[in-house]
């Protein structure tokens, strides 16, 4: 597969409000999150870019797609990064998971098919729709969805019938959406 196709996007327009302050500015062992989910997404895509608010722009030091309305949630990133990455398949990562594995990444751009509309993962409490692997083809899709005031990206990947689910395990990446989270990642 040629990796050039694929574009990275860190979802960091979230409110953080479990943990109080920008998750993505986080560090874990002295590296910002952002930075150390952008250097395991750029092995499997040409570029990344940091998806958020227009008012956290200038905090990014990677490229930056900032969100086309506000209070929509994740969503609105993924549509914003459709209107600014015409035709290129969409890797989103959210910001939290600064421990997420290579291997699970890699498992994930591996999964690449043309008749294949989204690459996500799931677990025991359902699908992760912020980890996902987004085929151009199903864009229109999202858009209109998007347009129906329809903004989860859940119920979204749910109804898309042609779509490969990762089984993830504990190992696989942690969501670090509290300080005790924080603090148990090390």
């Amino acid at each position: 597969m040629d990796d050039t196709r694929i574009t990275g996007l860190i979802l960091c327009g979230g409110k953080s409000s479990r943990m109080g302050s920008d998750k993505s500015l986080l560090k874990l062992g002295g590296e910002l999150f952002y930075h150390l989910i952008a250097k395991k997404l750029s092995l499997f895509t040409a570029e990344v870019y940091i998806s958020c608010r227009e008012e956290q722009e200038a905090r990014y030091d990677l490229p930056v797609i900032t969100d086309i309305h506000e209070g929509h949630g994740p969503m609105t990133g993924l549509v914003s990064a459709i209107r600014h990455l015409k035709g290129e398949w969409i890797m989103t990562c959210p910001c939290d998971v600064p421990d997420i594995s290579v291997e699970l990444l890699a498992r994930i751009a591996s999964m690449v098919r043309e008749d294949i509309k989204i690459i996500t993962v799931t677990d025991d409490s359902g699908i992760d729709p912020l980890l996902a692997l987004y085929n151009p083809d199903v864009f229109d899709e999202l858009l209109s969805c998007y347009k129906e005031e329809n903004y989860s990206l859940q119920r979204f990947i749910e109804a898309v019938p042609d779509k490969i689910l990762i089984k993830t395990t504990p190992n696989d990446y942690t969501n670090t959406n509290t300080r005790e989270d924080l603090e148990s990642l090390g």
